[in-house]
């Protein structure tokens, strides 16, 4: 009579236990990182609709894992989009908006002519080209926002969803202030 090889020894139920584990690990993480974003999302949605009807702006909710919020707004002459980005590492270093990768409030605005100045200033350093409101502005973005301009857009960049209502007038205000300034 032949002996059966034992299915279950020792090691191999170790193995399995400690596949189980990571296996289940891997699966949370997943799991809490594609639904984390719906949840913020929904939450930033609340704040920016309310933002947009404020400031006649126009709410586009965000779609898919990784898509943004997004509001366009209307200021003066110019139409100014603000969204919610998710940017990898590599995005970012080929960008030259982004310090790293994550995820950003941004404000964008095209220029009608290619004439913007090219710049990439902190929001304390860009107050001196900026009108009175332009200044204001300033005073309400983070610390860490970035200002920056090239040849046909004027950028705001700030770190993380922003939803407070005195940081996103600031960015939209100068958004349009670059915009006036390549005009």
């Amino acid at each position: 009579m032949v002996d059966e090889p034992e299915i279950f020894t020792p090691s191999s139920i170790i193995a399995m236990g400690f596949f189980a584990i990571v296996v289940t690990g891997v699966v949370g993480y997943l799991v809490l990182v594609l639904t984390r974003p719906g949840r913020d999302r929904q939450h930033q949605a609340r704040q920016w609709m309310a933002f947009a009807h404020a400031h006649r702006g126009q709410f586009i909710p965000g779609s898919g894992v990784f898509g943004g919020n997004r509001i366009v707004v209307h200021q003066s002459y110019w139409q100014v989009v603000l969204e919610t980005v998710t940017v990898s590492i590599m995005d970012a270093v080929r960008s030259g908006y982004f310090p790293d990768g994550g995820t950003y409030t941004v404000a964008k605005v095209r220029y009608h002519q290619p004439r913007g100045r090219d710049f990439k200033l902190s929001a304390g350093q860009v107050r001196a080209l900026l009108t009175e409101n332009g200044r204001w502005a300033c005073q309400h973005l983070p610390a860490e926002a970035l200002v920056v301009s090239s040849a046909h857009e004027g950028v705001v960049v700030m770190p993380g969803t922003s939803a407070a209502d005195a940081q996103l007038w600031a960015a939209v205000t100068i958004a349009g202030e670059l915009a006036s300034l390549a005009a």
